[in-house]
């Protein structure tokens, strides 16, 4: 059996004349496919299916795998020997929309009802006017609810609305750039009303996406993303306990025109507790 793509192994058994495609009925080394149509080719534990394959992403009992998922879905957990079913859709829900909440804000699954009073907390510091980061102009705002609502649907954001602690409406945030094969997940697409700004509010929302991201998803590191010369929100990661990992020179065209040099920075999954340490101090200070 020659090896294949990150190890697996394919089977060269033939049966009746026909070489095995993955879909008869002999158990290959712990696993076999279960696949019943098309040509998919089985390999150890996973079917490649035309070299489509996907990393697998299982929780099953509370034992996670790492070998690969089918993309028709199928999969046998030698572990366990159970068969389950991993399907375009479950891997588009990670994360799934949930609700956070701290003493100093919380953290609601974004919605288009928010419109009008994501409106009024935009307009509180005019924050479109400001060159080096985006927020959206009260007249773009159903439009960016919209698009944030639709990179949802597309697996690639999971965008929340901000409530400071009284319940009122003060800005939007959001995973971004999701990465549900490697569990990485970026957190942007923040603006909040001048009101909250330098208040424990920031601190607060970034302690609950980072506590879910590494707790819950078990993400292996979460990423942020700044303009370069935008110094309040770089001085902002820092003091979170992220670290620079590069400057990418030239990265992107800003809204008036000028090329943008993109910070970025980065807390992985080993350094979380110590952050988590830090943060909870902070807080938890005399002010």
């Amino acid at each position: 059996m020659p090896g294949g793509d990150d190890g697996c192994i394919s089977c060269e058994a033939v049966h009746d004349g026909r070489a095995c495609k993955g879909n008869c009925a002999v158990a290959h080394e712990e696993t076999r496919c279960s696949f019943t149509g098309g040509t998919c080719q089985y390999f150890r534990g996973c079917c490649d299916c035309s070299g489509r394959q996907r990393q697998g992403l299982v929780d099953l009992l509370g034992a996670r795998t790492s070998r690969h998922a089918c993309v028709h879905g199928w999969r046998l957990n030698s572990v366990v020997g159970l068969q389950f079913n991993i399907t375009e859709e479950n891997l588009m829900s990670w994360p799934e929309p949930v609700t956070l909440s701290g003493s100093h804000a919380t953290l609601v699954p974004l919605t288009s009802a928010h419109a009008p009073e994501l409106i009024d907390a935009v307009r509180d510091g005019e924050l479109w006017n400001l060159w080096y980061t985006y927020a959206p102009a009260p007249e773009t705002m159903a439009q960016a609810i919209a698009e944030r609502l639709q990179f949802q649907r597309d697996g690639s954001w999971l965008p929340f609305t901000v409530l400071d602690a009284d319940g009122r409406v003060v800005g939007m945030t959001s995973y971004l750039n999701i990465d549900a094969t490697n569990r990485r997940v970026e957190i942007g697409g923040t603006w909040y009303a001048k009101r909250v700004q330098r208040t424990a509010l920031n601190t607060a929302c970034k302690f609950m996406l980072l506590a879910h991201a590494f707790e819950t998803l078990d993400c292996i590191a979460v990423e942020f993303r700044t303009h370069r010369l935008n110094s309040q929100s770089r001085r902002a990661l820092e003091r979170l306990g992220a670290q620079l990992d590069g400057i990418l020179r030239s990265h992107q065209r800003a809204l008036n025109g000028t090329l943008r040099d993109t910070a970025v920075y980065s807390i992985i999954a080993a350094e979380w507790p110590t952050v988590k340490a830090h943060l909870t101090w902070q807080s938890e200070k005399p002010r």
